[in-house]
């Protein structure tokens, strides 16, 4: 991606042309309307007149697999073609739509260079959900006018997490002398506070190193807590736990221990949180002091103690406390096949002999607030298999009913609140009510770790159910014993995900294959378009909060996104921007900085199809606006639309070199700068080099380093503004 600065950020930056490919992947974004964004247009191949698909399968299909290949991590795709009852007539033998399609794309090309729309701005989260209090913005409304964005209509009715204390309030606010210092090491405070460890099989966090502050946590494989021996080995300081079993008077430097970086005044007002409001440190406390006391009344001491933490829905917490010596806290492992293990509602404290640490249930109703002890200091529960859905008395009998009917082919009405539906209930925004979306680097941590748990049960499912999910291919066994093939590697346990799993080979398959499909009936793709979210669009900064930086956001910054985007796609094929659309074709990724961006192909009907160099040049442009004419174009195409050459990374203070820099070659892998272009012209080869004029007009940035037409990246000035 490109990105330019003196005081400017990248965000709407359009990175190098990728000409000719077709990307596709998983599933479809989740937004609606935008215009204040910039976007970079190239064109894969100079379209002809007689648009034949014969001969240039192999070669789509080719570059379709290289693009999925090497497109970032955490994608998705969609394929749609544009429904058009006469694709078989050619658009050119009717003269009279053709030229008014003509006199169309020059009113738009007229409205975007004349600012006649201005920028599009979302009005903000005005919209309150009267079942759940959530503050949606109005393009999430279903056509329906009803709210299933954040609670499906009503029919997920879980507690909403209580307000911090008012200390908390006053650090995550700014309003607190240490609430800077609080920001940026939230996580090593969490750590020093929970009551369980947070593991992956492999976690990294990324620093973009510009004056934002970027932020990116990131893992791969699986997430789990564990928890260990309540009583530390000896030569150990206490940890997690341990330090709630200890003396009292010891904690607040025991907490410390954990990490010198903390400082002691607020460990000190943060310890004293806890144990006001914490039923987790009572709990602990109370264990410790029933120990203490059986050791100096010398009675004998029984061989275990069992703490139960019982989450009874109608009864709230319950605490028992027998006996022991030496306690462990434990949940059943997740892949253990006993699944009343698995379903167990309890925090089980007993003695261990080993002490080596034990992975938790995630099932449990405490996961989360053991681990994420200062986003829920309360105890709130956390998703179990026991929230049942509000579905009503005449919705639960008509359910009753169906299931009675479907016993036979195993399919039951979900009565239960999905892991998805409770934890997009609990990331919602409700002012007065919680600040869970305001825990900056925290908050990436438990977004991460949710999703991982989402996925994990997702799977489980997928594991436990392959006799129903694929009951077909069971023939496969029979089939090698018949064919002779008995090697050990082609016999054993096979999991197969079906194409509905998102991320899944046979997914990501379906997907460039429905891609395909798409060009192998319309034609070659006319225009790539690349869009990136801007994270100082006006509707994620005014949601902010003193001290708060975009990235600390990640949720708000995927939502408003995604109705920019929708917007983006409505523009394209309603409003007919580029002409008269027959087919679209996306994929939404995310950069290591941690934004999303979209890349799109799109094809053009026949009459609208770019034939010359003056058709290229009035939809797209590599060269810098004038300001007197187009002001608004100006500002976003100098802001966002510029290069640099790599040895100067104007973004970053830690001076490291640009991505985009091919060492091995000495220059810049995107080719920059440019040539002077004084005319559009269109090579042997089918690609279109752009105008790119001497000008007068220049970009001046911090360090004095001037740069012209040979830096721009091309771009469209309607969507740009």
């Amino acid at each position: 991606m490109s990105s330019a600065n003196h005081d400017f950020v990248q965000s709407d930056g359009i990175s190098q042309p990728n000409r000719g490919r077709v990307r596709s992947n998983a599933t479809e974004p989740t937004t609606r309307r935008p215009r204040q964004r910039a976007s970079r247009i190239n064109i894969p191949r100079a379209p002809r007149l007689n648009n034949s698909n014969r001969g240039s399968n192999e070669e789509s299909n080719t570059r379709a697999n290289e693009n999925t290949n090497n497109a970032d991590s955490s994608n998705s795709g969609s394929a749609s073609p544009i429904r058009d009852h006469n694709l078989n007539r050619a658009c050119h033998d009717n003269f009279e739509e053709t030229n008014l399609l003509r006199e169309r794309r020059g009113i738009y090309r007229e409205e975007a260079t004349s600012d006649f729309f201005g920028r599009h701005i979302l009005q903000g989260m005005t919209q309150k959900c009267p079942h759940c209090h959530a503050m949606l913005y109005k393009e999430e409304q279903s056509t329906n006018q009803s709210f299933s964005f954040c609670c499906s209509n009503g029919k997920v009715k879980v507690d909403i997490v209580d307000m911090p204390t008012t200390l908390m309030q006053k650090l995550l606010t700014g309003e607190h002398p240490c609430s800077t210092e609080f920001r940026k090491n939230i996580r090593m405070y969490n750590n020093a506070f929970a009551f369980t460890s947070f593991g992956a099989d492999h976690e990294d966090e990324i620093f973009s190193g510009s004056n934002q502050g970027s932020f990116t946590f990131r893992i791969q494989g699986g997430t789990y807590h564990r928890s260990a021996s309540l009583t530390a080995t000896e030569g150990r300081k206490p940890v997690f736990a341990q330090v709630y079993f200890s003396d009292p008077n010891l904690r607040v430097q025991q907490h410390i221990d954990f990490n010198e970086v903390l400082d002691r005044q607020l460990v000190s007002q943060l310890n004293r949180m806890m144990d006001e409001v914490s039923p987790y440190a009572n709990l602990f406390d109370s264990a410790r002091k029933r120990l203490s006391t059986e050791i100096v009344d010398e009675t004998p001491v029984v061989k275990d103690l069992y703490v139960y933490v019982r989450g009874n829905p109608g009864l709230g917490r319950q605490y028992d406390l027998p006996m022991a010596d030496e306690v462990a806290a434990y949940i059943a492992d997740a892949t253990v096949p006993d699944e009343s293990a698995r379903g167990s509602r309890e925090v089980v404290i007993f003695s261990t002999e080993n002490g080596f640490p034990k992975k938790m249930n995630d099932c449990h109703r405490s996961y989360d607030s053991l681990h994420f002890a200062l986003m829920f200091p309360s105890g709130e529960d956390g998703w179990n298999t026991e929230i049942e859905l509000n579905l009503g008395d005449e919705a639960n009998r008509q359910n009753q009913e169906r299931d009675e009917q479907s016993l036979s082919s195993n399919r039951l009405t979900q009565k239960k609140v999905s892991l998805n539906q409770f934890y997009q209930h609990r990331l919602q925004v409700r002012p007065g009510e919680t600040m869970t979306c305001h825990f900056g680097r925290l908050f990436h941590l438990y977004i991460v770790d949710m999703y991982c748990k989402i996925e994990g049960r997702r799977l489980y499912y997928l594991r436990t159910n392959q006799s129903t999910l694929r009951s077909e291919l069971y023939s496969g066994l029979a089939d090698m014993q018949v064919g002779g093939d008995m090697s050990r590697e082609s016999i054993g346990k096979r999991v197969i995900l079906p194409s509905s799993h998102t991320g899944s080979p046979r997914a990501l398959h379906q997907m460039q294959q429905d891609a395909m499909a798409v060009v192998r009936a319309l034609g070659k793709p006319d225009l790539f378009v690349t869009i990136t979210c801007n994270p100082n669009w006006k509707e994620i900064t005014d949601e902010l909060l003193p001290g708060e930086v975009p990235s600390d956001r990640p949720d708000l910054i995927c939502r408003v996104f995604d109705l920019k985007l929708k917007e983006i796609f409505a523009d394209i094929k309603d409003k007919m921007v580029f002409g008269k659309v027959k087919g679209l074709i996306h994929v939404i990724e995310y950069q290591k900085r941690g934004l999303p961006h979209a890349h799109v192909v799109i094809i053009l009907a026949e009459c609208s199809k770019l034939q010359t160099a003056q058709d290229i040049d009035k939809y797209i442009s590599a060269e810098i606006p004038d300001p007197a004419r187009f002001p608004k174009a100006h500002k976003t195409i100098t802001k966002h639309m510029m290069r640099t050459p790599c040895s100067i990374s104007l973004n970053d203070s830690h001076g490291k070199v640009r991505m985009c820099r091919d060492n091995k070659e000495k220059m810049c892998s995107k080719h920059f700068p440019k040539d002077i272009q004084p005319h559009t012209v269109i090579d042997e080869k089918g690609f279109a080099k752009y105008k790119r004029r001497t000008t007068n007009l220049f970009v001046l940035f911090q360090n004095g380093y001037h740069a012209d037409n040979r830096w721009v990246v091309p771009h469209n000035l309607y969507l740009a503004v």
